[in-house]
């Protein structure tokens, strides 16, 4: 499950419904009760170090499943990809579609540099965009 809504809250009260129940558990314990792996081991009747492992396998999980939202919403790369700045916007694809796959691409630069979208600075990355996330169907490697 991957969560790309506009809301914080909603993506993150959707992701950790994904989790199983005992790294939610962990994790709401310790990031918002401010309880210690040792209080909640206590609680759940598991040692310490358990208890953190599996709040850390639960925020892999929860990473993996924000990266998308975090992303668009934030520009930020949470998993150490590389941002396609055409993938967070989605304005140009139609444009890109229609001068696919050999263009010309003038068009579409055009297009950006009307738009003031300064986050594309050559034609190359239209090039990528349509060759590795339109035609893939996967909107980053």
């Amino acid at each position: 499950m991957i969560y790309s809504g506009d809301s914080p809250i909603q993506a993150v009260q959707m992701a950790l419904g994904e989790l199983e129940s005992l790294e939610e558990e962990i994790i709401v314990r310790y990031h918002l009760m401010g309880e210690t792996h040792k209080a909640i081991g206590e609680i759940l009747h598991l040692e310490p170090r358990p208890v953190r492992n599996i709040r850390l396998k639960g925020l892999d999980k929860l990473r993996s499943m924000l990266s998308p939202f975090v992303m668009r919403r934030y520009r930020v790369s949470i998993e150490g990809k590389s941002i396609c700045p055409l993938c967070l916007d989605g304005r140009f694809d139609k444009l890109i579609m229609q001068c696919a796959p050999y263009g010309p691409w003038a068009p579409v630069f055009m297009e950006i540099e009307k738009n003031q979208f300064k986050a594309v600075k050559s034609v190359s990355t239209i090039r990528y965009h349509y060759e590795h996330h339109l035609m893939k169907g996967s909107k980053h490697d």
